[in-house]
């Protein structure tokens, strides 16, 4: 009797067993699927081109050639009728052309020279048109501007980057035209 309790719980066991594990194989999927295999080469190569989908926020920037000089024009007439009262000539702007890089600087100089409560701008191409475009010129006085010059001459040089042999190299020109800018205060 002993015999056959023990062949019945082997048995029992058996069975228990065998239902576990046909319950756990239906739960199990294999994929055949290879897998891709890496390996280091001394001379990697570009097997696809990148892509970009078009809601990305990727701005493509075109950049001019290595070759490419830059060059800049200015024009126009600026008149102050108190130090936050103006008006401009519909032309006051200053155009560029094949500036490689938003950090570029703008340089300003007055004629005559005056350095000090007089800010011109912009100074840098940063979150202007590139390589190509225009913008308009700022001009402020601080709160203590204090001159017997009634009349300025505002002219600007530009710096731009050119690509030579692999290496670029920093230049920099005087921009064609200037403004006039009248202080009538």
């Amino acid at each position: 009797m002993k015999r056959n309790i023990v062949i019945l719980i082997t048995i029992f066991i058996g069975v228990f067993v065998a239902f576990v594990a046909s319950e756990l194989r239906q739960d199990i999927t294999i994929d055949t699927t290879p897998m891709p295999s890496v390996s280091l080469s001394p001379n990697p190569t570009i097997t696809e081109e990148p892509t970009v989908s078009p809601d990305s926020s990727v701005e493509v920037v075109p950049i001019p050639p290595a070759e490419a000089e830059a060059t800049c024009q200015m024009d126009g007439q600026i008149t102050f009728h108190s130090q936050s009262v103006f008006e401009s000539t519909s032309n006051t702007y200053l155009w560029y052309q094949n500036v490689d890089h938003s950090a570029r600087r703008i340089f300003w100089e007055t004629s005559p020279n005056y350095e000090g409560d007089i800010s011109i701008g912009p100074n840098l191409f940063s979150g202007l048109e590139i390589p190509t475009g225009e913008t308009s010129i700022t001009v402020g006085f601080n709160d203590s501007y204090e001159s017997s010059n009634k009349e300025y001459i505002l002219s600007a040089r530009i710096a731009y980057g050119v690509l030579i042999n692999g290496a670029v190299q920093m230049r920099e020109t005087q921009c064609a035209g200037t403004i006039l800018l009248k202080i009538a205060f």
